[in-house]
């Protein structure tokens, strides 16, 4: 293989594909999954500074990797290590940046080249054999419902955080919607990818600051992430994403409770499959 950082991804997905099929052992290839990530790594960043048209396919190849990794690491290691949601949606949020840096050159010939099918609209409303698609039980079709709610507490937020906050909080929940509206009438799993890039930096970095809105917004993101539910890279992550969040918010007031009521009722309905 040309790029060794590729193999190194490959190698790491594997061995932490490897920590979900076999529990016993889940620590042993979670390590193993660690170091040939710490290593590919290395060479990724290198990548990143000097993407051209010949190692743009394994940059964009090894960021995807990194997502999934992103998602299934938490689930492989959590007995041995204390990750926050906090830690997970920002370190995924870094790990995004290599979709982004090779889309905005490449992006055609990304979407119409070997990773077409990744673009294209797959049936994920049916679940095969309990390995592929997403929880069906999610009731996509109150998400309207959920993001208007959303807006109305950004009225009530916006005389303490003032205008340029609030256009950040109204830029995401008009993403979210979107998101929402996509896989209840298309189904597919890339606006998981898709609206942490959109959204961009300024709600992550409120997020750091556990601003309770952000919290809340990216409460309702892990709503989004339950598409993956059934993914053995996803299993479980939105509904701990969704879990650890509300603690977070419901610690700085209670009064949040009453917000996050929907985001806490899709968990619980996809944390029974």
């Amino acid at each position: 293989m040309r790029h060794q950082f590729l193999m190194e991804g490959l190698l790491s997905l594997s061995a932490s594909h490897c920590a979900h099929l076999e529990p016993l052992a889940s620590w042993d290839y979670t390590e193993a999954a660690t170091k040939y990530q710490i290593s590919g790594i290395l060479g990724y960043r290198s990548a990143l500074n000097c993407i051209d048209g010949n190692n743009y396919e394994a940059v964009f190849a090894f960021s995807i990797i990194l997502i999934i990794m992103g998602f299934g690491m938490p689930s492989a290691s959590q007995e041995r290590q204390s990750v926050t949601p906090l830690d997970h949606i920002t370190s995924i949020f870094e790990l995004l940046k290599g979709v982004e840096i090779t889309t905005q050159t490449y992006g055609e010939m990304i979407k119409f080249g070997m990773f077409k099918p990744l673009f294209l609209t797959v049936n994920t409303h049916s679940v095969d054999n309990g390995q592929q698609g997403f929880a069906v039980a999610v009731p996509w079709r109150d998400a309207k419902a959920a993001m208007t709610r959303l807006r109305e507490r950004v009225d009530i937020v916006t005389k303490y955080v003032g205008v340029d906050v609030r256009e950040i909080y109204i830029g995401a929940i008009d993403g979210l919607e979107l998101s929402f509206l996509e896989v209840e009438l298309k189904g597919g799993i890339s606006h998981v990818v898709a609206w942490p890039i959109l959204s961009g930096k300024d709600l992550i970095d409120l997020l750091k600051r556990k601003d309770p809105m952000a919290l809340l917004l990216w409460a309702h993101y892990g709503v989004l992430t339950l598409v993956v539910h059934n993914y053995w890279w996803g299993k479980d992550f939105g509904v701990r994403l969704i879990d650890g969040l509300c603690s977070t918010l419901h610690s700085l007031d209670p009064e949040w409770m009453i917000w996050t009521e929907w985001a806490r009722y899709c968990a619980s309905l996809v944390s029974r499959l």
